[in-house]
Parts: C-alpha cells; structure tokens; sequence
C-alpha cells in the first residue's frame, strides 16, 4: 500500500503571506492614474490660472476617486490583511502602536541632524498647503481628507504597490527604501525644500516596515497613517 502524497494546500486557518503576483490591469490603471493626477492639474490650473478654492476642491474629488478606486483593486489585500487581524489581534494591535510611536520619533533623528548642519528649511509647501485647506473647505471634509482618504491612497500606493507587490521581482528591502525615498518625495515642491526628504521618508520607513513585520497586513500601516494625519486634523476641526 503506497501513502499518500503529502497536500501542498495550505492549511486551514493559516496566515497568508505576502502575494506571488505582481499587478492586474485594475491595479496599474490606479497607478497611472496617480501619477496622472500629480501632474495634469497643476499644469491645467497654472495654464487657467485658477484659484485656491477650485484646486483644493479638485485635490478633494481626486483622493475621493482614487481612495474608492484603490478599495477595489486591492480588495485582495483588504481580505488579506482583515484575516491577519481577525487571526493575530493583540499583535496587530501593538504593531499599530508601535507603529504610531515611531512614526512620531522617527523625523526627529533628520531633523536634529538638518539642524545642526544648517540645512532645515524653516517651513515645507506642504504643511502650508494642508493648512491653508482649512480655509477653503468646509471642515469635515478638510478632517475626511486629510485624516482618511489621504492615508488611504498613499498607503496603496507606496506601501501595498511599491512594496508588497513590487517585492516580487526587487529584493524587499530595495523595495522599502524606495518607497520611502519617493514618499518623501512626494512631499516636497522646491529643491529648496529638498532635505525634508528625509523627515517624510523616515515616516514612510516606519510604515513600510510596520507591513514587513506584521507579514503584509496593510491595515496596519493604514491605521497608523490615519491616526498620525487624522490626530493633527481633527484639532484643527476642533478648534475652528
């Protein structure tokens, strides 16, 4: 009597790692839209010469669009990283403290380091932008903004896209540098601001690596994104 083959399914109730393929067509749509959205805008209202109040609401209709966009392609790695959770709770729990903590401690280290060497810019575009929102859009919307469909779509894309996916064909901690480096680069608008770089890529660095330890669960750096952004915005609503 011969034995039996031993099964390669996966067992029931195991903890799914990160995905063997790379991206669908509804994927890459998301990114190209993205990248689309970064640019087409601003040159469209720079040739119209349009107001504060115009681009705010169009940067408000592009996250809605992309962050209900991103929902969907990515579902796969929603149910993924829901079942992590529902199977690990406690330490998905503290790796979104401690994800949150870093994340506050992590641009310090620049920071200080920018300091010294007399290259800390005094102020970055991009706080002043988000700041500046508050004026232009009814407050909820700024806090739902902000606080939810931002994180919400750079979590997508930098963390789910540019590391999750992408470590398929880039060895993972390429692809955690990377990512990093490009959300800080995302953050800045002149070359003056050029070494705040290094104080957004430390925030993403802690999020990549919060989807790393916690073996791809994407809700964990989403959470802690939220919390970081969504803090800071809701005292603004708060204070109004």
């Amino acid at each position: 009597m011969n034995a039996s083959a031993p099964s390669s399914a996966p067992l029931e109730g195991s903890i799914p790692t990160h995905p063997s393929r790379g991206f669908d067509r509804g994927q890459l749509l998301f990114l190209a839209l993205y990248v689309a959205f970064l640019i087409v805008p601003g040159r469209l209202f720079e040739a119209l010469d349009a107001g504060a109040g115009p681009r705010a609401w169009t940067g408000i209709l592009r996250y809605v669009l992309l962050a209900g966009l991103g929902i969907w392609v990515f579902r796969d790695a929603i149910a993924r990283s829901w079942t992590l959770t529902r199977q690990r709770p406690v330490r998905t729990g503290l790796l979104v403290i401690a994800a949150v903590l870093a994340a506050e401690i992590a641009p310090i280290i620049p920071a200080v380091l920018l300091s010294a060497l007399g290259w800390m810019p005094e102020a970055g575009t991009n706080d002043a932008n988000v700041s500046a929102l508050t004026d232009q859009v009814p407050a909820l919307v700024f806090v739902i903004t902000v606080a939810l469909l931002g994180p919400l779509t750079e979590e997508f894309v930098f963390r789910e896209a540019l590391v999750q996916r992408a470590r398929r064909w880039v060895p993972v901690w390429t692809c955690v540098l990377i990512s990093s480096l490009a959300f800080g680069a995302l953050h800045i608008h002149t070359l003056a601001e050029l070494p705040l770089v290094l104080l957004y890529a430390s925030i993403a660095l802690v999020y990549a690596l919060a989807l790393v330890i916690s073996r791809g669960n994407l809700l964990v750096p989403i959470i802690a994104h939220v919390i970081h952004n969504g803090v800071p915005a809701l005292s603004a609503f708060l204070g109004q």
